[in-house]
């Protein structure tokens, strides 16, 4: 068979300005290899061909490693028309395993294949499942997968590709299995192909000593259409630039003003100050220009030609002038997860967007993560200081009437907490945010509230940045958040806690995310890190090889400076720490809720005798079984949570729901708890357990230990009245006090024993009261002082003729110190005559213990 190698040039074909070529045919007929490059490890091959006499393989033996073989190519742009491959290829009596690969190099940009440039078609390329792909390489690299076959290539293949690419970035393969009776596919992907110059083409090898020089090519061709130029896109770069892509390389007359017309929407002329191209042949252009005040704009282009002659037609494009945003252009602003019972807004769940820049951003390609479910945003400009809403499927007509909706197959939002974030085509993190329901209070937690982003210019620092939102209607879709205002992160983050979590172990919490990582020593000590590991930048844990850390020592670590995300920075220093476990007497049961009100939930107080301060993290409540075996044990915290000497700690599943039943006089003295053992209504146990898990204290409880005489104990509290007696004493613990709410959540018990005597038991103040209102004296307060628990007392108020006139309490259980006020009032509400009035008080206790007390007041309508 004849030889018919050709190239033709393209300077021949300048004649017209469409035309047709064959750029490059090889079917190794005329035994010469004269003009391949690299080609030491390949040759002709008469013995096994494809096709023909010869055929090209590949002659290594015996050995593993890869090779590269490539011919030039006249250069040409690969946009500059259509263009058509043509080559088969063969393996031997094997498939492809491992790490093994071959492919056709369609086009290079070298002829230095191992960096080059370009499109290759094969097998295992970038994956390895032998699954014949088209993959797009950069400097020697596979980049991305373009087109994968359902084709897997196994042993004694023979196959003949047909490629094809167009202008518009249009990619065809089909094949033909030429090895089986039948087996042939196409298939058809579109690309914005970047500018590639065309040098070379060949073929790639990776090969395994077991397979080496089994791969064959044969009947290579490359053929050309020539095709008019055209404009691809105009799009904006910069706030005064716009880029003009044509689809290949123009000649440098795409360099001249005068081809250029630029309008507004309204038809005003827009001076173009300045044109420049990153080559001397562009393949696009940059026009800068005057700021504008239209975003739609119209750009009119001039004809121009191609390097081979062929002209564009005169071209008008309107666009958009819709800039790349910018980390923090578009951020999230409201998240509505739980719309359900409403306030007043629709029953549906949305994510809030707003464009916080001054110019359009165009969203095409971005991407919602959800947690990791990942989510395609539809293509769309978003205008200037607007929002547009992201609803699940079918619920953009509930929301169309708050602007601008666009509906997310499947989005859904847990009601709990997950994690959003905003990523743009080209992968970079815009904006994110963590939603957790502990951000509401406790009456927005049912649901119809959305949670809102207070200052849209913080890009920091997010979790202090979000509140429930205010509005009555529950959110503020498509408006600017109830919330909104400047709220600068400006607190330096802060050590929270250090703890030993073994010998070879250190744990540092943060009190918020850090930029970098502070470098650690410890004065005085060859301590060696051997790894660290890092949680949210907040935690990090650090491991040593062998045991560093003995227990019941004490030792000092050394931070350098650290800074949180915002810059604030702290200086760090030396901070002191221990390697000790609590033990039992420094952390103390104090209340116990085991049967809470419907909807409500238990609660366990905690209290710290002194002297020393003590970490909650890592300790545990937990229960018992019926064969008193430790179950549901509870992780109080796991970060630290420290607890001064002398403070209250109340524990539950929902600190929230507790302080919004109960009066509490610190509100900060709670704390929620992941899990929460569970606490039967008539007897259980409650057991608290150091980090070791041996026992600090034991409280075995059953309902009888309430006050008799309280009818429902729902709601209700046992406190703890002494802590200098046997936490097990059934006579130290007590109903909480009705006047102080039936419970004392984070403070002192109403219940608790006071080692001196009580020298006065009825006290009231002021003595002359005027309930006008005027903010003086305007209440009588009685002070009623048993000096322990379980008093009940009954107190009425009655006038100098002797008639009873107000019933101000009746068997009112007190604690150790109560107060109730008079407001002035009769039983029927109406404000009783100025005058002399007598407070009569009968106290008892279960002992048989009463006593009786009475007392004169004034009332009057005005105190000078």
């Amino acid at each position: 068979m004849r030889s018919t190698f050709t190239i033709i040039l393209l300077t021949i074909c300048k004649l017209t300005n469409l035309f047709s070529a064959t750029l490059f045919f090889e079917n190794f007929e005329s035994g010469q290899l004269d003009s391949w490059r690299t080609c030491q490890s390949w040759a002709l091959d008469s013995q096994q061909v494809v096709d023909g006499d010869y055929s090209l393989r590949h002659f290594v033996f015996g050995r593993g490693g890869e090779s590269y073989v490539s011919h030039p190519l006249e250069p040409i742009d690969l946009n500059a028309g259509n263009f058509s491959w043509e080559v088969t290829l063969s393996n031997g009596d094997w498939a492809p395993a491992g790490d093994e690969a071959f492919g056709f190099w369609l086009c290079a940009d070298t002829t230095e294949l191992s960096v080059a440039s370009g499109y290759m078609a094969g097998v295992n390329l970038m994956t390895k499942d032998n699954r014949l792909t088209l993959v797009r390489f950069q400097n020697g690299k596979p980049v991305e997968e373009i087109l994968k076959t359902r084709m897997v290539w196994d042993e004694g293949k023979t196959v003949t590709l047909k490629i094809s690419h167009s202008p518009q970035g249009i990619w065809h393969l089909s094949y033909r299995d030429k090895s089986r009776s039948s087996g042939s596919a196409e298939y058809e992907e579109v690309e914005e192909t970047p500018s590639l110059t065309m040098q070379a083409t060949g073929a790639y090898f990776r090969f395994t000593a077991a397979h080496s020089g089994q791969f064959w090519l044969d009947d290579i061709s490359i053929d050309f259409e020539n095709t008019s130029p055209y404009v691809r896109s105009v799009t904006a770069v910069s706030p005064q630039e716009i880029k003009v892509q044509f689809s290949e390389k123009m000649m440098d007359e795409a360099l001249s003003l005068q081809k250029y017309t630029l309008t507004s929407n309204q038809g005003s002329l827009m001076n173009i100050r300045h044109i420049r191209s990153e080559r001397f042949y562009p393949a696009s252009v940059f026009l800068e220009m005057e700021l504008p005040t239209d975003w739609n704009l119209k750009l009119a282009v001039g004809s121009l030609s191609d390097e081979q002659g062929t002209l564009t037609n005169d071209t008008t494009i309107v666009f958009p002038f819709a800039l790349p945003a910018q980390v923090g252009a578009v951020v999230f602003t409201e998240v509505m997860a739980d719309p359900s019972p409403s306030q007043g807004l629709p029953e549906a769940e949305f994510i809030e967007l707003f464009n916080n820049s001054g110019f359009p951003a165009k969203m095409e390609g971005w991407k919602l993560h959800i947690d990791d479910s990942k989510k395609e945003l539809p293509p769309f400009i978003m205008a200037p200081q607007s929002y547009i809403l992201l609803v699940g499927t079918g619920d953009s007509t509930l929301l169309s009437d708050y602007g601008t909706v666009y509906e997310i197959p499947g989005l859904s939002l847990r009601n709990s907490e997950f994690g959003l974030s905003l990523v743009s085509d080209k992968g970079v993190l815009m904006d994110s945010m963590y939603y957790d329901h502990n951000f509401f209070e406790a009456e927005k937690q049912d649901g119809g509230w959305s949670l809102e982003r207070i200052d849209l210019n913080r890009l920091c620092g997010p979790s202090g940045n979000w509140l429930a939102s205010l509005a009555v209607a529950g959110g503020t879709p498509g408006l600017v958040n109830s919330m909104q205002q400047a709220n600068p992160d400006e607190i330096p983050p802060q050590v929270l806690g250090i703890r030993v979590e073994s010998g070879q172990q250190l744990s540092v919490w943060f009190s918020e995310s850090l930029s970098a990582l502070p470098n650690i020593s410890f004065p005085g000590k060859d301590f060696h890190v051997d790894s660290l590991q890092v949680s949210n930048n907040k935690l990090i844990e650090f491991f040593f090889p062998e045991e560093t850390f003995q227990e019941g020592n004490s030792y000092t670590l050394h931070l350098s400076a650290f800074a949180d995300e915002c810059g604030n920075q702290t200086t760090g220093g030396d901070y002191d720490f221990a390697y000790r476990f609590l033990q039992p007497g420094e952390l103390m049961l104090s209340e116990v809720l085991f049967n809470p009100f419907p909807e409500e939930v238990d609660f366990v107080e905690l209290y710290n005798p002194g002297p020393n301060v003590v970490d909650l993290g890592g300790l545990s409540l937990a229960t018992r079984d019926d064969s008193l075996a430790l179950k549901q044990v509870s992780l109080i915290s796991d970060a630290p949570r420290n607890l001064e000497a002398g403070e209250y700690v109340a524990l539950a599943i929902n600190a929230d729901v507790v302080k919004s039943q109960y009066f509490t006089e610190c509100p900060d003295c709670f704390l929620t708890m992941n899990e929460f053992p569970s606490l039967p209504d008539d007897a259980g146990r409650v057991v608290l357990l150091n980090r070791r898990m041996e026992i600090l204290e034991e409280f075995s409880y059953d309902h009888a230990m309430h006050h008799p005489l309280i009818a429902d104990e729902s709601g209700v509290s046992l406190e703890r009245k002494s802590f200098s007696r046997d936490v097990n004493e059934r006579e130290n613990w007590h109903s909480a006090a009705a006047t102080a709410g039936f419970a004392t959540p984070g403070y002192a018990n109403s219940s608790m024993v006071k080692d001196e005597s009580v020298a006065e038991w009825l006290k009231i103040e002021p003595k002359i009261f005027s309930p006008n209102d005027d903010g003086y004296n305007d209440r009588l307060i009685i002070h009623l002082s048993p000096g322990e628990s379980g008093w009940l007392a009954n107190i009425r108020i009655f006038d100098t003729a002797g008639r009873e006139i107000r019933r101000l309490s009746n068997n009112e259980l007190l604690a150790s110190a109560s107060e109730l006020v008079w407001d002035g009032r009769k039983d029927n509400q109406q404000l009783a005559e100025l005058g002399i009035y007598i407070i009569a008080i009968e106290a008892f206790n279960n002992s048989g213990q009463t006593r009786y007390f009475r007392k004169t007041c004034v009332l009057t309508d005005r105190i000078e």
